[in-house]
């Protein structure tokens, strides 16, 4: 009944079609249709004592503006955690390409590697800034606590092109389905090689549904919850919540890729990177504990921890 062809004679009445127009869409657009009944009942009849008042009248629903509100009026779907040892330029980009209103962001640092309180100034709205003991599982594992959204979505720092599989979780946390999965992985760098490895990483995860944090893994709440969280140990973190998940919820391996760096295949070496990495996953399937394989690998000085 609000859809005319015509403009009204009456402008008071046309005021009022205007306005509760632009008030079911704000309704129908809102995660809870129209919230408490008695609410908006209020708002409509806003709308009509604002008409009756003249044009000289402020009430908010009768400006050509929206009113505006604060992000966290709405329910949170969309949660990402970001863990981090230092900030760099590719990380900056990342949290440039995650400002949105409708998600936030945790990032987790590593405590030792900056003084608690000495976060960076001038932060999104959407971004929160804690602090974790060094270990990649812990801080993802403290960013998950913190985090208020029913999906999470855990990005490593160097990751890019990530536009994409934002929008695409935004849509699924909107659902509202007990999923996890992961996206595919694209590996930055010159070596020729890397497109194979990616390819390979993307066809063993769809295929074993063990995957690997590079490809952006993401969970909803309760499908995590229902297996003690998510693994605070500080290596291989990613295959343990696999094996975990695997058994739970539906799995989703969508053919949207993201990016992140190659560089440790070029700095240590293509095949002795490969080699080591089925190596370390061989290793830690036999039973191989987490800090066992943590202390090897980060013995090793060139390699950057996170």
């Amino acid at each position: 009944f609000l859809v005319h062809s015509s403009l009204p004679k009456n402008p008071k009445l046309y005021r009022v079609v205007v306005s509760l127009r632009r008030q079911m869409r704000l309704d129908l657009c809102r995660d809870v249709v129209g919230g408490p009944v008695n609410q908006r009942g209020l708002k409509i009849l806003s709308v009509l004592i604002a008409a009756g008042a003249g044009p000289g009248h402020t009430c908010d629903v009768m400006q050509n503006t929206p009113t505006k509100t604060r992000p966290d009026s709405r329910p949170l779907l969309l949660s990402v955690v970001v863990p981090v040892k230092a900030v760099s330029p590719n990380f900056a980009n990342l949290l440039g390409a995650l400002e949105d209103s409708d998600c936030e962001v945790i990032v987790v640092q590593a405590q030792d590697s900056m003084p608690v309180g000495s976060e960076p100034q001038h932060l999104a709205v959407n971004v929160k800034w804690i602090f974790a003991p060094p270990s990649r599982g812990g801080q993802i594992a403290a960013g998950v606590k913190h985090a208020r959204g029913d999906l999470i979505w855990v990005l490593h720092a160097d990751s890019t092109g990530v536009d994409h599989a934002k929008g695409y979780l935004k849509t699924l946390a909107s659902l509202g389905q007990p999923v996890w999965g992961r996206f595919d992985i694209q590996l930055l760098g010159h070596h020729a090689g890397l497109v194979w490895v990616a390819r390979a990483m993307n066809w063993r995860s769809r295929l074993t549904q063990i995957c690997t944090g590079d490809q952006g893994m993401f969970f909803h709440r309760s499908v995590l919850q229902q297996v003690g969280g998510y693994p605070s140990q500080r290596l291989m973190e990613d295959i343990e919540v696999s094996k975990k998940l695997r058994r739970r919820g539906r799995f989703l391996a969508p053919n949207i890729p993201i990016s992140t760096s190659g560089m440790r295949w070029e700095r240590d070496g293509f095949w002795r990177t490969v080699a080591h990495m089925w190596l370390w996953r061989l290793r830690y399937f036999l039973g191989a504990s987490a800090d066992q394989l943590y202390d090897e690998y980060y013995g090793n000085p060139s390699r950057e921890r996170l």
